[in-house]
């Protein structure tokens, strides 16, 4: 058994890539301990002041770790990253989630996406961050309102984000969404919806000043004088 950790319950737990270091997130922090030596890696936790960790996760390359927490009082949640090289923070400020307490984080395999499983009274959900850039890619995301959002994971081509959910509104029943995260699926089910490319009034009224191009390269270019598609009459 490893040394307790005394500064609070362990809610959430994670494996480096590597195996040589566990995580486990509490209350008001995360502790790290070499698993070879079964002891600490610092006295010191890795302090997060901003609320409550519920779950932890390393990155594919294992040099970041990642905190999702529930700041409490109705404020939300958020993750907070560390360098594990250092013990530092990479920013100051955490990756907020104002819409509900962080329940669930992940990595995607190929290291570009973070994923934040969130749940609250109002509704639940998930924000994927963009971690290069730390930009939130889905702005105002797509709520899970099947039920309580518990878990996040992504297939291991990152192409496909498993949200597992518990039974909310009186049942107990739980299961899992999918959602597709392959750029070129989208664009494809776009094309198939659309069935055509803009025409040359309709890419003037909304793209004014940019130069025609088709945003379906599969499909025709509608000729000049043509209506959703249609060739006007003359």
């Amino acid at each position: 058994m490893l040394s307790p950790v005394k500064e609070g319950s362990v809610i959430g737990v994670a494996f480096s890539p590597d195996g040589k270091t566990l995580a486990a997130g509490y209350v008001g922090g995360v502790v790290l301990w070499d698993v070879a030596a079964r002891k600490r890696v610092e006295d010191d936790s890795l302090p997060v002041k901003e609320g409550s960790v519920i779950d932890v996760a390393f990155s594919p390359d294992g040099k970041t770790l990642a905190a999702g927490y529930d700041g409490g009082d109705g404020v939300g949640g958020g993750v907070v990253l560390w360098d594990l090289a250092t013990h530092r923070r990479l920013m100051r400020d955490p990756l907020t989630v104002r819409r509900g307490r962080v329940s669930s984080v992940a990595f995607s395999p190929d290291g570009k996406t973070l994923a934040a499983g969130y749940d609250s009274d109002f509704g639940s959900g998930v924000t994927l961050w963009d971690l290069a850039t730390r930009r939130d890619l889905l702005g105002d995301p797509p709520s899970v309102r099947e039920g309580r959002v518990s878990s996040v994971n992504f297939s291991p081509d990152s192409k496909i984000l498993a949200v597992g959910y518990g039974g909310d509104g009186g049942t107990a029943y739980g299961s899992v969404v999918l959602w597709d995260l392959d750029l070129k699926s989208w664009q494809r089910r776009a094309s198939q919806i659309a069935n055509r490319n803009f025409t040359r009034d309709e890419w003037r009224h909304y793209f004014p000043g940019e130069p025609y191009r088709a945003t379906f390269r599969e499909l025709p270019v509608p000729p000049e004088g043509t209506s959703n598609g249609v060739e006007r009459a003359r």
